[in-house]
């Protein structure tokens, strides 16, 4: 059975032999129909009809067509469909998705893809509206400020942070340069190799301070000091504590911090092995009283001797420096008593003769032409001195 119309269908029929006045014949079989010749009318014969086809059916109309079928339209198209792109594709209602085609045939591409809010820049610091584009979805911005400054976001809503950040400046020695550094800029710099703003006149380094690179730090010899800038004039320095030695002889520095170096009171240090320094003997004759704060001075006291064994290591160093006579911390006090200045409640002595009877006297170390034994002498008399 055709279902549209007749020309497009193939039907099986005896072959057919066409009439003088247009009709066709069956001339494969015998045929009832009258005996026509070409130029004789062929009665009760319907024109242009195909043999055996039914009365009531007609050749513009195809056979067994459903009524509600439109040959217009495919079988089984979508209801919201149409075919009028002109390539045949089927149309949807709206054109939603972002791929740059015309999805709904009218000539627009993507004009209903479905915004949004967003954020955009470098750290999504923009806020914006989610669009479409020649089929690509993106963030535009809203309002982007023109430049980029130092402030650690993406003003300018271009995906780099500060880009537009001006290092150019002036200083108070003309150009300079800065740096955007931790959300902040830096002081102006000056381009050229500036001098050190020590303590003087003005900012020397062209940095907008004034004498900021002042080290307040100084020396007197081997000792720590400092000094202070006012009004751009430092002053002298000025040790921050006593100095914690005795010049030493003739080891070219300034060991008591007095702005000279070996001076003629000075001092040895020496001491047994492991112990090189434990005693100072100094050859400038004081009082019993001022050899003591001599020795304060450095955290010491006049030599406590508190066994043989110290007063002969002490002897064979007096023997050497050729000393007549050494304070050392033994003293008699205004009762009576005999105490060393150092607190020690030792008893050891080496009299080389019984201390006189006259007061206040000290105990010192003398050559007695065989060997060092202590001698009294008044506490006001002048003699070198040991340190401990």
């Amino acid at each position: 059975m055709c279902l549209f119309s007749l020309s497009a269908c193939s039907v099986s029929h005896p072959p057919l032999t066409q009439r003088g006045d247009g009709g066709v014949l069956d001339a494969s079989e015998d045929s009832d129909l009258p005996d026509v010749s070409d130029d004789g009318p062929l009665e009760d014969v319907a024109p242009d009809v195909p043999v055996d086809a039914p009365d009531d059916v007609s050749i513009d109309a195809p056979i067994d067509a459903p009524d509600d079928v439109s040959v217009d339209a495919p079988v089984d198209a979508p209801e919201d469909s149409t075919v009028d792109a002109p390539d045949g594709r089927v149309c949807t209602a709206l054109d939603m998705t972002c791929d740059g085609v015309d999805d709904d045939c009218d000539e627009g591409i993507d004009e209903d893809y479905p915004t949004a809010p967003c954020t955009t820049g470098a750290d999504d610091f923009c806020m914006g509206v989610r669009v479409c584009e020649e089929g690509m979805v993106f963030c535009r911005p809203n309002s982007p400020a023109p430049t980029d400054g130092c402030d650690g976001n993406d003003n300018d809503c271009d995906g780099r942070i500060d880009e537009d950040f001006d290092a150019s400046c002036t200083t108070a020695c003309g150009a300079g340069t800065r740096t955007c550094s931790e959300l902040s800029e830096t002081a102006c710099v000056s381009p050229s190799e500036p001098d050190a703003d020590d303590c003087g006149d003005g900012d020397e380094d062209c940095d907008g301070e004034v004498d900021e690179d002042f080290d307040g730090n100084c020396s007197i010899g081997v000792c720590s000091g400092i000094r202070t800038c006012s009004d751009g004039s430092a002053s002298s320095c000025v040790l921050a504590g006593p100095s914690p030695f005795l010049e030493q002889c003739a080891d070219g520095l300034d060991n008591d911090c007095d702005g000279d170096t070996d001076e003629s009171e000075c001092c040895f240090y020496f001491g047994p092995d492991g112990d090189a320094d434990r005693y100072i003997w100094c050859g400038t004759a004081r009082t019993h009283v001022n050899a003591e704060a001599s020795c304060a001075s450095v955290g010491r006291h006049l030599a406590t001797v508190e066994s043989e064994a110290e007063h002969v290591f002490l002897r064979d160093v007096f023997t050497r420096f050729e000393t007549p006579d050494t304070w050392i911390g033994y003293y008699e006090d205004t009762s009576g008593g005999w105490q060393w200045t150092s607190g020690s409640d030792t008893e050891f002595t080496r009299w080389g003769e019984t201390p006189n009877a006259s007061r206040p006297r000290a105990a010192r170390m003398r050559d007695g032409g065989s060997n060092y034994t202590w001698f009294d002498q008044r506490r006001s008399a002048t003699r070198p001195y040991v340190c401990e």
